[in-house]
């Protein structure tokens, strides 16, 4: 079961949203919920993927992918801007270029967890994905 929770942001001009999805049982040592922080902008969003700590949150590499005009069929261009990620695991790309191609909009993401292989992750990587995905085409249309 996922979580929106909506407050404004430290200077009370802009929104920022938090969605939080509970991780499979077999990490439940590790943490209890992987988490995207969003930030809208005019016609571009922002998101953190990651677990909440108590210290300071690490930002892990960020990328960003803008969306074709053309060719609707193809997953838009994506690149890393900062920071180092593994071609074997292109996580942040990925889950930028699939949230731009569905909301039409330029996307950063940070994603800055690492969980293995761990196939409950997985699947709660791509609940959340689909859940911010839903809530930035429904914010795009109001």
């Amino acid at each position: 079961m996922s979580a929106l929770v909506s407050a404004p942001d430290q200077s009370g001009s802009g929104p920022f949203h938090v969605i939080t999805h509970p991780l499979p049982p077999s990490l439940s040592g590790l943490a209890d919920n992987l988490v995207a922080r969003i930030t809208l902008c005019e016609e571009s969003a922002i998101i953190w993927i990651g677990i909440p700590s108590e210290g300071a949150v690490q930002m892990g590499p960020l990328s960003a992918s803008f969306p074709r005009q053309f060719d609707g069929d193809l997953l838009p261009s994506v690149a890393t801007l900062v920071g180092y990620e593994d071609e074997s695991d292109n996580t942040t790309n990925m889950i930028a270029a699939r949230i731009a191609k569905r909301v039409g909009w330029p996307i950063f993401v940070s994603f800055s967890a690492s969980f293995g292989d761990d196939e409950g992750v997985r699947i709660a990587l791509a609940r959340l994905e689909k859940d911010v995905s839903d809530f930035l085409l429904e914010f795009k249309n109001r």
